[in-house]
């Protein structure tokens, strides 16, 4: 009896430990599934690189101007515009001066003094510009027509930039406008670092009409153009300190100051301002005892390139003029 229920308490053992052993088999068996149930709720993380990729950046298409149709109130106007690559103009005014063959197409509105509104009006067009110095006498016309209008300034080197800019901006042109920009100011560095070293001399700045001799100043158009290059303006003695583009002529003063050479510029019928000039320095004695005259130092200016306005021309206007300065 007592060996059979030592057999007995033996077999349960063993079934026991065959229990357990079972147990912690199907508890090892079910971990990697808990496991991989965990990772797969885990968000992928992304490589560090990729985290820190930025998108490509894409071009934006270039904007369009919401000026379809402009009237060029001035030839100078128009040769911005067309400097600028705008093909919209649908306007010009009748000149004797050559105009870009760009617009060559365009109707006539008349002279720039006094264009005719009307016609202007009839070519539907969403903006006229001209310069500043017309403002007062075609501003009321167009707006009692309800024409649009900008009137830019062309009057000095530091406007006509301003004024390139500007319309650059307004009619959707900004890459070319900064093009010409930089043109002018790289003609400027480039003729100031020419004329390093040079003897300069004191400019005396004349404006002709037929009716008058006027003296220029550093307001002026060309008196900018002097300034530009370095070159001292004896205006600047006579009339220190004036905001006057153009002062009467002091005959004293200007022999007190004896200029090196002497600059004369046309205006309103370019041939009889010239015969008037020739006629003026050849019968006065004050003019012909000048040492500027006697040493032949006079030089006329190019009425394409210099005129009471300035235009989109003027880093080619610099260069004509340092090259009548220097002798170049």
């Amino acid at each position: 009896m007592k060996r059979f229920l030592l057999i007995a308490l033996i077999l349960s053992m063993v079934f026991a430990l065959a229990a357990c052993s079972g147990n912690n088999a199907t508890k090892e068996e079910t971990k990697p599934a808990e496991t991989e149930t965990t990772t797969a709720e885990k968000p992928e993380e992304k490589p560090e690189e990729e985290a820190e990729e930025e998108p490509e950046e894409t071009e934006e298409p270039a904007s369009e101007s919401e000026y379809k149709r402009v009237v060029a109130g001035t030839v100078a106007v128009s040769e911005v515009l067309d400097a600028l690559e705008f093909d919209d103009v649908v306007g010009m005014p009748v000149t004797a001066y050559e105009i870009p063959k760009r617009y060559e197409a365009a109707a006539k509105i008349g002279r720039p003094m006094e264009p005719d509104v009307e016609v202007v009006k009839s070519l539907e067009p969403d903006l006229f510009i001209s310069v500043e110095s017309l403002k007062d006498a075609n501003l009321a016309k167009l707006q009692t027509l309800g024409i649009n209008s900008e009137f830019i300034n062309l009057d000095s080197v530091d406007h006509i930039k301003e004024s390139i800019t500007f319309l650059g901006d307004l009619l959707s042109k900004e890459d070319n406008a900064k093009g010409l920009v930089k043109d002018i100011d790289d003609k400027i560095a480039q003729l100031v670092e020419k004329a390093e070293g040079k003897e300069t001399p004191n400019v005396l700045f004349l404006f002709g009409s037929p009716k008058a001799i006027m003296v220029g100043t550093p307001k002026s158009y060309v008196g900018s153009l002097i300034e530009k290059l370095g070159v001292h303006n004896v205006s600047e003695d006579i009339m220190p300190g004036t905001d006057a583009a153009y002062v009467p002529i002091n005959m004293e003063s200007i022999i007190n100051v004896d200029p090196d050479m002497i600059i004369r510029m046309t205006h309103a019928s370019p041939e009889e301002s010239k015969k008037m000039f020739d006629q003026e320095f050849s019968q006065s004695d004050v003019w012909k005892n000048m040492r500027a005259v006697k040493e032949g130092n006079v030089v006329d200016l190019e009425n394409d390139y210099f005129s009471v306005s300035g235009s989109v021309k003027v880093a080619k206007s610099l260069e004509l003029l340092f090259n009548h300065i220097y002798g170049e």
